[in-house]
């Protein structure tokens, strides 16, 4: 027990950092309202955001989860794909802390869902902004003059948090992407492939 609590002990003491949005209002509201509540490491702003986090995260899951048993009577049966994707986007919103490999959560399962594809280039460009600028923005830590890699990172955080919302909210309403474009909706699938029709085998041919 105590080291399968281990991992989730570990994730519960870390602090907002530098990819989440929680990180850059922190820094803002230190810079407009001086305090030491806004550290992001110890106590104060820091803590307050693991336990809201933990809390909001809860109340969206089971938010999600309600519009799908609603949904299940829609001829698609529950919407597994698209609460999953729903889940998945709300938790790395709502997150802490961020990480590259995110990316290969997210989009599996931007393939299988109906998500409109100005909202996945949204996510997607903006991601890897994030993660273009963050590498740049790093290696000038210590220069005299940075060359505006952070500005662009923090816009970057932003912009895929506002991408990921708009996708947890699309992602719960929509469906499966199951057949390519100019197919009717809803139709079985059945009607939707040709049958297979046996192939005549010549006559003096038969085994």
């Amino acid at each position: 027990w105590a080291r399968w609590m281990g991992i989730w002990k570990f994730h519960a003491t870390r602090y907002p950092d530098f990819g989440t949005m929680w990180y850059w209002i922190a820094q803002w509201g230190s810079h407009h309202h001086p305090s030491g509540w806004w550290y992001t490491s110890v106590g104060g702003y820091g803590s307050f955001v693991g336990n809201a986090g933990f809390v909001v995260f809860g109340l969206v899951s089971l938010g999600v989860l309600w519009v799908g048993w609603r949904r299940r009577h829609e001829g698609q049966g529950y919407p597994v794909a698209g609460v999953s994707l729903s889940l998945i986007a709300a938790f790395l919103v709502i997150s802490k802390v961020h990480s590259p490999q995110y990316a290969l959560w997210v989009t599996p399962l931007l393939v299988l869902v109906d998500i409109p594809w100005w909202q996945i280039a949204g996510y997607l460009v903006s991601d890897m902004v994030l993660f273009i600028s963050g590498f740049y923005w790093f290696t000038e830590f210590n220069t005299p003059s940075p060359p505006g890699w952070e500005h662009l990172f923090v816009w970057a955080v932003f912009a895929r948090a506002l991408f990921l919302g708009i996708i947890t909210v699309t992602a719960a309403r929509r469906g499966r992407r199951r057949f390519p474009a100019g197919f009717p909706a809803g139709l079985p699938v059945a009607e939707l492939v040709p049958p297979v029709v046996p192939a005549e085998v010549p006559a003096g041919t038969e085994a």
